[in-house]
């Protein structure tokens, strides 16, 4: 698969972004299929991929293992993480808009302040992460866990997270929403979400 084109506009904080060169998806593709063996001794001698402020944008990273690396501030839009493991990654500022995320996992990675805007997210694990400051406006979740899942800040607005699974009254009152949220049965919007004539009711 060809890498899509580039361009040197850098990320909307000015920074430049690392070329995706034209080997690079094929390396991408040898690094995120290393062994269960090669990902053990990587862990114990403390290796981790550095990915950071890379440009992978159209990047097909399906079936990779890219548990514990450093995709800080990466622009990964309209890649495709179909079954991607980052469990334990460091995924901070990471721009995800249009992406394909089915049967992922992020199970204890930093996500603090990614741009998740309108991403479907279908059967993905976020156990344990952290979504601090996320962008998260119109997500749609479905089938996706958010157990122990820190929203502290994190953006709501217009997500359907109907189809979100162990996530708690408590951590939706440490995130921001509004009226056209949509919460799974038995939780309520928090009343800074609603106009100010509307009573807070739990959702069905």
């Amino acid at each position: 698969r060809a890498p899509a084109p580039r361009d040197d506009t850098g990320d909307a904080n000015g920074r430049k972004s690392r070329k995706l060169s034209a080997d690079l998806q094929a390396i991408l593709t040898v690094l995120g299929r290393r062994s269960e063996e090669q990902r053990k001794r990587d862990e114990v001698e403390g290796r981790s991929l550095d990915l950071s402020h890379t440009d992978l944008r159209g990047a097909d990273l399906r079936n990779a293992h890219l548990e514990r690396a450093d995709l800080s501030w990466s622009r990964l839009e309209s890649s495709i993480l179909i079954n991607t493991r980052f469990d334990n990654a460091r995924l901070m500022h990471v721009c995800l808009e249009g992406a394909v995320v089915i049967e992922a996992s992020f199970q204890n990675a930093d996500l603090e302040s990614a741009n998740l805007k309108g991403l479907i997210l279908k059967d993905v694990c976020l156990k344990n992460a952290n979504l601090g400051a996320a962008k998260l406006q119109g997500a749609h979740f479905v089938n996706t866990d958010l157990e122990g899942a820190d929203l502290g800040a994190a953006e709501l607005d217009d997500a359907i997270l109907r189809g979100a699974i162990n996530l708690t009254q408590q951590q939706i009152e440490e995130a921001a929403g509004n009226e056209r949220t949509r919460l799974p049965a038995g939780l309520t919007l928090p009343p800074e979400w609603l106009p100010q004539d509307v009573t807070p009711q739990k959702q069905s």
